[in-house]
């Protein structure tokens, strides 16, 4: 957990954070649906991001601006990439990679 470890970085795809008013918010919800110390997550780790689709079925992209405000960052929205999964077409994920190798 980043509140209580320092780490280098740390990137979200998709991400589940808090409530999200679909079914699964009772099965994420004991991870997903809690209070989080952002400051806290913010002292201890030096580069953020976030990439969230524009029509993920399962996660609003109003949570993922939501998590971005909170660790002061800007969200990459991509067009159409569904929830990152084989069924959006996404077997590999070279974005992500590269993005991975530019954190200094």
């Amino acid at each position: 957990m980043i509140e209580r470890h320092k780490i280098h970085a740390a990137f979200f795809v998709a991400t589940a954070w808090g409530v999200t008013g679909n079914e699964f918010d009772p099965v994420m919800g004991e991870i997903a649906n809690q209070p989080f110390d952002f400051e806290q997550i913010n002292n201890n780790c030096n580069h953020f991001e976030i990439m969230h689709a524009d029509n993920d079925p399962y996660l609003p992209v109003e949570r993922a601006e939501t998590l971005a405000s909170n660790l002061n960052i800007e969200a990459e929205i991509i067009e159409g990439a569904g929830h990152f999964n084989e069924k959006a077409g996404y077997t590999e994920f070279p974005l992500l990679l590269e993005k991975i190798k530019q954190v200094p």
